[in-house]
């Protein structure tokens, strides 16, 4: 079975004949410095730190992206990602240099390859409790999401997960949803949009999908050798009563 570091090493082999061009599709007036825009291009890919590529992804983009420099260094955005080390000052923008781009921009071994890591993530990202930098389910999804990834696949993945620490992140997925006067969801995230939310929200109380989570709660909450906090299994017991 694959890791993530086996996805990243096969990227650096992928992507390996693009380059940047000549000037970074990166503001260099008053986002950027010139001089690390010049040692971004000149650094061996391997070797180049996070904060250097955090400043050109959250630097001022033109209108219009170059792929092939996109391409060059997606393989060091995978990298910094499989360890949960974010790309920007809000994580779930980590990716968004990647939303400029349609699928169709991409060869299908390079797509296929993208499309694996972002599952694998979140199949890891579910079944962790304690991640080293405190991101939300929402956020996660909203990365892929803004990086134009399919995060069906993803939602997919979580219907399958049967851990508890899943069932925790499922518990903080509906921290993250409000309810109108009519007492419709919706996603209440700043960086989400309609059709992201629609998508959220008819997975999340699709029948199947409250089915699969009530009976996990009840499984949980009713098992005596579950190691959760007095606090998880009353956040469990509301959301419960939410989904039933």
């Amino acid at each position: 079975m694959k890791t993530l570091d086996n996805i990243v090493n096969e990227a650096y082999n992928v992507f390996s004949g693009n380059k940047p061009g000549e000037y970074l599709d990166a503001c260099t007036h008053c986002c950027m410095k010139e001089s690390n825009a010049e040692l971004l291009k000149s650094i061996p890919l391997r070797q180049i730190p996070i904060e250097l590529l955090k400043e050109y992804q959250d630097a001022a983009k033109p209108v219009k992206l170059n792929l092939s420099e996109l391409k060059y260094f997606a393989p060091k955005y995978l990298e910094f990602l499989s360890k949960q080390e974010y790309l920007s000052y809000e994580p779930l923008l980590s990716l968004d240099r990647f939303g400029y781009f349609d699928r169709e921009g991409w060869t299908k071994e390079e797509r296929q390859l993208l499309d694996d890591f972002s599952i694998l993530f979140f199949r890891e990202y579910l079944n962790t409790k304690n991640h080293e930098n405190f991101t939300t389910p929402i956020e996660i999804l909203l990365m892929f999401y803004k990086g134009k990834f399919d995060i069906q696949p993803l939602l997919d993945e979580w219907e399958k997960c049967t851990s508890t620490e899943s069932l925790l992140h499922f518990n903080q997925l509906l921290d993250e949803i409000n309810f109108n006067q009519h007492r419709e969801p919706k996603v209440r995230n700043a960086f989400s949009d309609e059709t992201f939310s629609e998508l959220i929200c008819s997975w999340l109380f699709a029948r199947k999908i409250k089915e699969k989570f009530k009976n996990q709660i009840e499984q949980t909450l009713l098992e005596p050798g579950e190691s959760l906090s007095e606090s998880d299994k009353e956040n469990l017991s509301r959301k419960y009563e939410i989904i039933i």
